[in-house]
């Protein structure tokens, strides 16, 4: 083989190395983004639900001309020291919010003058909760009693099986 044909075959396998090399590159970054969007796409998903059972309590609320009534939840999870690996944390935090909110489904449409709430701490206190394979302690931080009940709690993960 001629020498200048043999340079014209290296560059032209630089040339494809390079290609798939930008093309794994592109795949990563791509893949990095979709998992973030899926992410965001579950996020809105709750929220909507969250707002359609919210909409559906205050209906009910105005057809019955009744006292005020909890229509709707509001979690915050705060994470303590281990926290979850960033990309990890977004899928914990709706996982346990949505647990926390289905624990708490039981006050959805209950007067507010008839809840109790310090019972609502007793609920959430000290659970543990699983989300992607990992398990969190649940603590109380602070719960705002009105019809859109707010409940912020520290998630704490376990090092140690139950």
């Amino acid at each position: 083989m001629a020498p200048e044909s043999k340079t014209v075959v290296e560059k032209i396998c630089f040339l494809l190395l390079g290609l798939l090399i930008g093309a794994s590159g592109t795949t990563v970054l791509t893949g990095q983004h979709i998992d973030r969007l899926t992410v965001i796409n579950q996020q809105q998903a709750e929220q909507l639900r969250d707002l359609e059972r919210e909409l559906a309590q205050v209906k009910d609320s105005l057809s019955q001309r009744q006292a005020a009534v909890v229509s709707s939840l509001e979690v915050n999870i705060i994470f303590t020291a281990p926290k979850p690996s960033r990309p990890e944390e977004d899928a914990i935090r709706l996982s346990l919010e949505k647990q926390v909110k289905e624990l708490l489904t039981p006050l959805m449409g209950k007067k507010l003058e008839q809840l109790e709430g310090t019972l609502i701490p007793w609920i959430l206190e000290n659970r543990v909760l699983e989300a992607e394979g990992h398990r969190f302690k649940i603590k109380v931080r602070l719960v705002v009693l009105a019809e859109k009940v707010h409940v912020e709690v520290e998630a704490a993960e376990m090092t140690v099986p139950i």
